[in-house]
């Protein structure tokens, strides 16, 4: 992190000792670098592997109906101290929207997409790729796709 002032360092393992140095992490940025009164966002969970994400739906319908007007991308990561980059991109590859860009992330988040670019123009009707790109703290970067269709 190049500026550290209000970043809140957090509990990898409750379970661990509290002077082990690896069991101590900064807070998320995608939980506004705190979590009091909540569960740690570096908290890891054993059972979780290197990275599970869903969108939900995969079919949205961005029309403001009050129905499945926004879809959301959920994960939940095992490595504390994850980087992410999640992009929307058209048929073609183009660029349409950058949701997050080597974000710090929690052990768990989500993102909305609202169906928009980046202007702000609501896009039309049709299938659109979700690329997930993630980067740990050992230098390892893995890439993610997921198709979203958009209806109106």
């Amino acid at each position: 992190l190049q500026n550290k002032e209000g970043i809140s360092l957090e509990r990898i393992n409750p379970k661990e000792r509290t002077q082990w140095a690896n069991n101590w992490h900064s807070a998320a940025k995608t939980e506004g670098f705190a979590t009091p009164t909540r569960k740690n966002s570096q908290q890891r969970s054993n059972e979780v592997a290197d990275l599970s994400f869903r969108v939900d739906p995969p079919l949205f319908t961005p029309n403001l109906d009050g129905l499945n007007d926004v879809c959301t991308i959920f994960y939940q990561t095992a490595q504390p101290g994850t980087l992410a980059s999640v992009q929307i991109l058209d048929p073609a590859g183009r660029l349409l929207r950058v949701l997050a860009a080597r974000s710090l992330l929690g052990t768990q988040g989500y993102w909305y997409w609202d169906g928009r670019d980046e202007l702000g123009n609501l896009l039309t009707a049709g299938n659109y790729l979700l690329v997930l790109t993630t980067y740990t703290l050992q230098g390892v970067i893995r890439h993610y796709r997921q198709g979203i269709s958009l209806w109106r």
